[in-house]
């Protein structure tokens, strides 16, 4: 004998992919997949924005190491881009070379350093340059290499292995030998990232700690070494409202300059090795760190984006991965002028992308879609059967779906649409669900109205996976209400029709 359960109503998909406490421990915002999926502070998602090419030829056949977004006095608005031995400016219409001969595949250090009116650049091979939208010059003083570069407090400053040298106050032409902070220490290591956090705070990371500077470095200034909580890519590093996030051996940190937490707990089993090749960025317009990595040591390949989420129970961070990016650098356009687009340099090739830009990837349409936790629906021991569905979702396109049931059991499928199409079937291999071997049955197409699903099959656990191809952004998915059975008995046995 079985009986409707009480209508179940599930209303929040923000909390992001949960790979750590997957099949059956994830919270109920949490999801068991998703693939490019935006999470809402409201509980609801969406798809995510296309990309565009900034200009439809490569730079040339190497990665865009390094892009920069140069804001001059005069409203000019500058892009500059690293890609082999040349620095080069870029817009819509190509690239022009003002700089060339440096050592080849090195990463640069870039900064504005708006009351100069100048772009300095720095990439621990060659010496400091500047650029004042005209001319590259060597800077004068003898600033020392380093691989890093950083505007703070009115002076630049330099990292090296264990030395974090600095310019007299307003000047970038002195440069004594004795301006330095010398953050070498008993764990060894070398100086990985340097961060100005917030006026007076200076965050710098090593691969064997962290530390902060405060104040002025002639004047009584501190330096603290606050946390062996070590960075390993040093190019994850990057500045946001709400601290500096950085990749470390176990996974994703963020540090305010005086604790640090780790924010890459529901993807653990992501990191399975050490990404020390993996690059960082802020996306100021939809505050997410994305974050660009490989698994093998190759170009990266992998894209995933932390979206910080102010929802009526507090922050949280949401992370969920983006198929189609092969990421090396970013650049984030929020000056005057601009609109926040967000730019990234391919690792692949020499190439420049709009991020979150139209519906699809380079005249190419993408799926979003994500997969709802295992729900026992309050009766963990009991066999269920789910027979009606109630989705609040926006889309132009059609929305499919399928429904599993777990351990063991069986899978239906079907399509969700808002006009009236012929549904998909579904065959193996097409959705990866997990644990245990997938049975499928063929559905038929669905409304987005009280919506049956009467099928034969049942289990302890039921999951919802929903995808759109073609919509994007335009893809909204709200609500999800689910109609079921539930068998009085402990026992399995199969569901009859009229039970």
């Amino acid at each position: 004998m079985a009986r409707f359960a009480p209508d179940h109503e599930i209303s929040a998909f923000h909390g992001g992919t949960n790979r750590r406490d997957a099949p059956v421990g994830l919270a109920k915002n949490d999801l068991i997949a998703s693939e490019n999926i935006v999470p809402i502070a409201g509980g609801s998602i969406e798809g995510r924005g296309g990309q565009s090419e900034l200009f439809g030829t490569a730079i040339d056949s190497n990665a865009v190491r390094t892009l920069h977004r140069f804001y001059k006095q005069n409203g000019t608005r500058l892009t500059l881009a690293t890609s082999g031995t040349k620095v080069w400016t870029v817009d819509g219409s190509g690239q022009t070379e003002i700089s060339g001969s440096y050592t080849s595949g090195q990463k640069f250090s870039m900064i504005t350093w708006s009351a100069k009116d100048k772009a300095y650049w720095i990439n621990n091979a060659e010496v400091l340059k500047s650029y004042d939208g005209t001319t590259v010059a060597t800077v004068a003083g003898s600033p020392p290499i380093g691989s890093m570069v950083e505007l703070h407090d009115n002076r630049l400053w330099i990292l090296q292995g264990n030395l974090v040298s600095f310019s007299d106050l307003n000047v970038d032409n002195s440069w004594p030998g004795a301006n330095a902070l010398n953050i070498s220490d008993n764990a060894g290591g070398t100086g990985q990232f340097i961060k100005s956090f917030g006026r007076g705070l200076l965050i710098i990371g090593k691969d064997t700690g962290l530390y902060r500077f405060e104040g002025s470095p002639l004047l009584g200034g501190s330096l603290t070494r606050f946390s062996d909580v070590k960075c390993i890519a040093p190019w994850s590093a990057a500045v946001t409202p709400f601290g500096v996030p950085f990749v470390s051996d176990d996974g994703v940190w963020v540090t305010d300059g005086f604790g640090v937490n780790r924010i890459s707990g529901k993807i653990d089993p992501v990191f399975s090795g050490l990404f020390r090749t993996a690059v960082g960025g802020y996306y100021p317009l939809k505050r997410q760190y994305l974050l660009a990595f490989s698994t093998t040591g190759a170009a990266n390949d992998q894209f995933w984006t932390a979206t910080y989420l102010d929802t009526p129970q507090g922050p949280a961070t949401s992370w969920n991965p983006f198929t189609g990016f092969n990421a090396e650098s970013f650049s984030a356009w929020g000056g005057s002028g601009d609109n926040g687009e967000m730019y990234y340099g391919l690792s692949n090739t020499g190439k420049i992308r709009h991020m979150d830009f139209g519906q699809q990837d380079i005249g190419v349409d993408y799926r979003c879609s994500f997969q709802t936790r295992w729900d026992d629906f309050g009766k963990a021991t009991r066999a269920k059967q789910v027979r009606w569905l109630f989705p609040v979702f926006e889309a132009t396109n059609p929305v499919n779906h399928q429904i599993g049931y777990t351990f063991g059991q069986q899978q239906t499928a079907g399509g969700l649409e808002q006009r009236f199409q012929s549904g998909i079937s579904w065959g193996p291999g097409s959705v990866v669900w997990g644990p245990g071997s997938v049975a499928w049955l063929a559905g038929g197409a669905i409304q987005n109205e009280v919506t049956s699903v009467l099928n034969f099959n049942a289990g302890r656990f039921a999951s919802f996976y929903f995808e759109n191809t073609g919509d994007g952004p335009n893809f909204k998915f709200f609500n999800l209400g689910v109609q079921l059975k539930v068998k009085d008995a402990h026992y399995r046995q199969p569901f009859a029709i009229a039970s």
